[in-house]
């Protein structure tokens, strides 16, 4: 089973214009709206994927009810602490022409500690041998700062698979937890280095070497347009992808850590789990749609992926 976690899920309202020009009045635009947050995409992909997950969220008021109604088409099951207060949303202007991507996220509403007690308590009981726990995305107010390493204890105990997608401050109080996989971009994981984000395979090799404290038996590492990168006791396996036009990068590493968590669930091979997430990755990014990959799609992605070992 795949068990999403996703503490401050959002409302995801997308506005698609050409040339935007910050300061310009833009006039009878109609936005995509889908239920967002990290954890909300992973469980939306494993489902596209054919592999329903189970959904772990707090939520509020009429966003929170949106985003409960919309993720029961794709989950098998949404185990959603009520909260009061709104769930909040994320704007996201995306230009047509440059490609660039603007994102306005807000805050959220806060949980108290008999609330976050209460999923932690689901999880504890939930959690069994051979699952796979994806923790990805922000935090929220009201959680400890050691949530994801509390939850990856959990795992430990139980025997399952605990997945990290993190980032900034909430990825420091991480450190500390033992996770199957870690999964940062080039940028994440410079910044935890202390260095210059690389594509290099010898510059990703030493900075994932000077990081300490996390433990984790995978790191995949996002390197954009470049593919990506695996290593892990078995070595270190460079995919590189073949070139897409990008239609928008939203949802592009949580497509990419879904189907890592796919195909651990599937039994596939370290290389063919490096092939088939970077495929999700690819697929997402020349769609429209956040996390909403097609199962033929990656499958013939996957086909043209190339691993190295380096």
């Amino acid at each position: 089973m795949i068990r999403a976690i996703c503490l401050n899920p959002n409302i995801d309202r997308s506005y698609r214009i050409d040339s935007f020009v910050p300061g310009m009045q833009y006039k009878r635009m109609v936005p995509e709206i889908t239920a967002g947050g990290k954890g909300v995409n992973v469980a939306r992909a494993c489902s596209c994927l054919g592999q329903r997950a189970v959904l772990y969220c707090f939520t509020g008021g009429a966003n929170g009810r949106a985003l409960v109604s919309e993720m029961s088409r794709y989950c098998d099951m949404i185990r959603n602490v009520e909260i009061e207060g709104n769930s909040r949303e994320t704007i996201n202007i995306i230009d047509r022409t440059s490609g660039k991507e603007t994102e306005i996220v807000e805050k959220g509403p806060s949980v108290s500690h008999e609330q976050f007690e209460h999923l932690f308590s689901l999880l504890e009981r939930e959690i069994v041998n051979g699952d796979i726990v994806v923790c990805s995305g922000a935090t929220i107010e009201g959680a400890p700062d050691d949530v994801y390493a509390q939850i990856s204890a959990i795992c430990v105990h139980k025997g399952a698979h605990c997945l990290l997608d993190t980032n900034g401050a909430v990825l420091h109080r991480s450190i500390g937890g033992h996770y199957a996989m870690w999964k940062p971009n080039q940028n994440e994981l410079a910044e935890l280095a202390g260095s210059s984000p690389s594509c290099d395979p010898c510059t990703v090799l030493s900075q994932i070497e000077r990081i300490e404290g996390l433990d984790s038996s995978d790191v995949l590492v996002s390197l954009g347009a470049e593919g990506g990168m695996l290593v892990n006791h078995e070595g270190s396996y460079l995919a590189e992808v073949p070139d897409v036009p990008v239609v928008s990068t939203i949802g592009c590493g949580d497509s990419v850590v879904a189907g890592y968590a796919v195909a651990m669930v599937q039994g596939m091979s370290v290389e063919e789990r490096l092939r088939f997430s970077m495929a999700c990755g690819v697929v997402n990014s020349a769609s429209t749609g956040i996390a909403m990959i097609d199962r033929n799609d990656v499958d013939a992605v996957f086909k043209e992926i190339r691993i190295r070992k380096i």
